[in-house]
């Protein structure tokens, strides 16, 4: 039940590091308010965006040869995910976070114009290196290849699937503003 309403999800560190301004929880009877809820899943989002930056970082580390400023890239990838995280979390359900991170840091590159010689190929090659001490031949497919496109039915797809069906279409709105804002203060610190 609270995961459907999981736009009422007080989540106060994540409102603060949104570049384009906070959510409005929806205070219905049902929203999940009482503290130890809030502060679970204010724990949980803290610490997936933690990951999420550790992540970019290196993912831009390894491709920095095609960056200008690897940094620039890192801190406009990580206003992406902070968005989507704020304003359209529900687009993270059944969905490892690493691949929402790769649709982030494919928009900011081609859509914001940061490398436009950046294709799903260039960051599946990168993504391979940076964890090809820990990740199977067959987890590496799946991280790719069997993404859940339309949950609840069979609806399978790749990467660039998830990225033109779901990501594009729920971040369309706000990545233009995204674009034009600066980096908030709270992101430095995560």
């Amino acid at each position: 039940k609270k995961l459907q309403q999981c736009s009422m999800w007080p989540v106060t560190s994540l409102q603060r590091a949104c570049p384009i301004g906070s959510s409005t929880p929806n205070k219905e009877k049902n929203a999940v308010t009482t503290y130890k809820d809030g502060a679970l899943v204010d724990y949980i989002i803290r610490n997936i965006i933690a990951y999420i930056k550790q992540r970019v970082s290196a993912m831009c580390y390894i491709l920095r040869p095609r960056t200008r400023n690897p940094r620039d890239i890192s801190e406009r990838v990580m206003m992406v995910y902070c968005t989507m995280l704020c304003h359209r979390i529900e687009i993270c359900f059944c969905r490892h976070p690493d691949q929402l991170m790769m649709c982030a840091l494919y928009l900011v590159c081609k859509k914001m114009g940061y490398v436009q010689s950046v294709t799903f190929n260039d960051l599946q090659i990168a993504y391979e290196e940076m964890t090809k001490d820990f990740l199977l031949p067959q987890t590496m497919y799946a991280m790719f290849h069997r993404i859940m496109i339309r949950p609840g039915t069979d609806g399978f797809g790749d990467i660039i699937s998830l990225y033109n069906e779901i990501f594009v279409p729920a971040m369309s709105d706000l990545w233009f503003e995204v674009a034009k804002a600066q980096v908030p203060a709270a992101m430095l610190t995560f």
